[in-house]
């Protein structure tokens, strides 16, 4: 569905075809299904989630994928009727993301939040380490570069959504103070890249306190991209260094598999609360 604004205000024009796959390594049709194009005029947009209602097999899951330049007008009529809501924090800002989160009791997910997935059981594998669990409750700055993506609205999001998970999971408060009321120092800065997607992590640095010493885990991305090593430092110990490898996935091959499933995770919920709160209060 989308709005022209070439078209009459209450136009609406349509266009039905049938889109088929193959079966991999064979020329047979292995699904066939019927797309339907729904142009609306400017005015007609926000009668779309009825217009849609008389389209749709009510014993099937709906899921609402909101492209990038996604007309607000019919977004928002469509989020609450929806199962499942596929989104772009990085395409849309974090603001625009967690109001349409908050539209209906749809299961979100957002690309942004999956694309960052390995820095963020990287950091969580920190603290398996028992002796180091303590610093969780005494984390003081965190550093974060991510590459530049001028003048775009969702250029940091990967990099806030990291600092929205771990301050929603920890219990900090909008001011990113911990729970003893100790500010949180954050910093996030762009640096030019080659060969990664903008907006993408390149460096995350925590730092935090255990009796004993300073405590730092740098999470770094390889000038080729296609690894990320995971350096711990901590008092009395040698350095240990982990090295991940990063798949490549396309955003199409992730919004398939968001359509697919229809498991709730309420980290992303949670996160855009947060980052949307975080954000106000700055």
């Amino acid at each position: 569905m989308s709005v022209e604004g070439r078209l009459e205000p209450r136009a609406l024009d349509a266009e039905v075809s049938a889109v088929c796959r193959v079966e991999p390594g064979t020329l047979r049709e292995a699904v066939c299904a019927e797309r339907v194009s729904l142009t609306f005029g400017a005015l007609l947009g926000k009668r779309a989630a009825s217009i849609l209602a008389s389209l749709i097999e009510a014993s099937l899951p709906t899921a609402l994928f909101v492209g990038p330049g996604a007309p607000a007008a019919v977004v928002e009529a469509l989020c609450p009727e929806a199962g499942v809501v596929v989104l772009d924090s990085a395409e849309l800002g974090l603001e625009r993301a967690a109001k349409l989160a908050g539209l209906g009791q749809a299961k979100i997910h957002d690309l942004a939040f999956i694309r960052g997935r390995r820095s963020r059981e990287m950091l969580a594998r920190v603290f398996d380490d028992c002796g180091l669990r303590p610093a969780l409750g005494r984390i003081r700055a965190i550093d974060i570069v991510h590459a530049e993506r001028p003048g775009h609205v969702g250029a940091g999001v990967e990099a806030e959504l990291l600092i929205a998970w771990l301050a929603a999971r920890l219990g900090w408060d909008a001011s990113l103070r911990d729970k003893s009321g100790t500010p949180v120092h954050v910093s996030v800065q762009s640096a030019t890249r080659d060969g990664v997607l903008p907006g993408c992590l390149l460096l995350v640095v925590l730092h935090a306190e255990l009796d004993a010493g300073p405590l730092e885990a740098r999470i770094e991305r390889s000038a080729d991209g296609e690894h990320l090593s995971l350096t711990v430092s901590s008092p009395g110990a040698s350095d240990q260094v982990r090295r991940f490898s990063v798949p490549r996935r396309d955003d199409a091959e992730l919004v398939e598999r968001a359509i697919r499933s229809f498991r709730d995770d309420e980290l992303v919920r949670e996160a855009l609360a947060f980052a949307k709160e975080w954000k106000s209060h700055a």
